[in-house]
């Protein structure tokens, strides 16, 4: 699959990655449909001593994948995740980090689905 990576000061690049599997029963994997640039996105471009990763905080799209744990969404339901995820040990990390690679790419893991995403519905 495609994702942005920062390859350096002010420097992207599109690059071919593995798509994401599942690491955990609480994981989903998302096929990304909308993404948006955010503060830590533009920090991470500006930022000297970072190494490769892929950005992206805020996305949204649709479970295409979900660990055995999951409860709360459903493959096929339309999701935003909530920037950062909590990790079962009490550490957050934000997506579009060196951790937590983010929504600037086809597809992203979410770890914790339960409580990093949530469904997005038609209104009225």
């Amino acid at each position: 699959m495609q994702a942005i990576t920062f390859t350096g000061y002010r420097q992207t690049e599109i690059i071919e990655i593995p798509r994401p599997t599942l690491r955990d029963p609480s994981d989903a994997i998302v096929l990304v449909t909308t993404t948006a640039i955010g503060p830590w996105d533009i920090q991470g471009f500006l930022n000297t001593n970072r190494n490769e990763f892929t950005p992206g905080g805020e996305f949204a799209g649709i479970v295409v994948e979900t660990g055995e744990a999951v409860s709360h969404v459903e493959i096929d339901d339309l999701v935003a995740n909530t920037v950062q995820h909590v990790s079962k040990n009490g550490i957050t990390d934000l997506f579009g980090s060196n951790a937590l690679p983010g929504g600037h790419a086809e597809y992203v893991r979410v770890p914790n689905a339960d409580r990093s995403l949530v469904k997005i519905t038609a209104s009225g």
